[in-house]
């Protein structure tokens, strides 16, 4: 069934200054071609409420709880990486509920998480991250002129595939959250490229065939 026209608000003050000045319900009707059961109608909510204009509906109830919420963010904290189907299906066995995927999209969102490409990083030991770091602070003092000295080197892979991805749900600015990036394997078997670059420019682009310590 179609929604019923809304009667502007012009009209609905109209209505009730003609019914003041006690003019028939019908006359009322045939007067400015309305359905006389619409007039009867603004007039009743005119009796009880004492205003001719639409009153704000209040909607249909919200079908999960602020308790049942905090559960569905709890959730999401403990794994970052799990689809909106496997995280609704987790949400609602702790709820004994039966919402959509949609409803828990828009409930993340009214937390501010969003699914989001995780960010891919070098699979880093703790070991790693504590030299790395280190390194990091004996060097953070050095001068532009001492970094001219330095030649940086790296090595990379090319793929002729995809090399995949993963969905995260996170919220803006958790980009580098641990859970929220995904880790992976610096030398996998592939084509591998070696490379320098300095303050002078960049150097040879150097093909790497079997193993580099060879």
């Amino acid at each position: 069934m179609p929604p019923s026209k809304q009667i502007p608000q012009p009209v609905r003050e109209l209505i009730i200054e003609k019914w003041k000045a006690n003019e028939k319900q019908i006359k009322i009707a045939k007067d400015l071609r309305l359905d006389p059961k619409t007039v009867n109608k603004i007039i009743i909510k005119y009796k009880k409420t004492g205003k001719s204009c639409v009153l704000p509906r209040s909607g249909r109830k919200r079908i999960t709880t602020k308790t049942e919420d905090k559960h569905l963010i709890s959730l999401v904290r403990s794994s970052r990486k799990e689809t909106a189907s496997q995280i609704t299906a987790k949400w609602n066995d702790i709820t004994n509920k039966d919402v959509s995927t949609k409803t828990t999209t828009r409930r993340l969102k009214e937390k501010g998480y969003s699914f989001y490409t995780a960010l891919k990083k070098p699979l880093l030991t703790p070991v790693m991250k504590k030299k790395r770091l280190s390194w990091a602070r004996e060097h953070q003092t050095w001068t532009t002129e001492q970094w001219k000295k330095v030649i940086f080197s790296d090595e990379s892979r090319f793929c002729l595939f995809n090399d995949g991805y993963q969905k995260v749900v996170r919220r803006k600015g958790e980009q580098f959250h641990p859970a929220c990036v995904s880790s992976q394997v610096k030398f996998p078997p592939s084509v591998m490229v070696y490379g320098s670059m300095c303050t002078y420019g960049v150097g040879s682009l150097c093909f790497i065939h079997g193993n580099k310590k060879q």
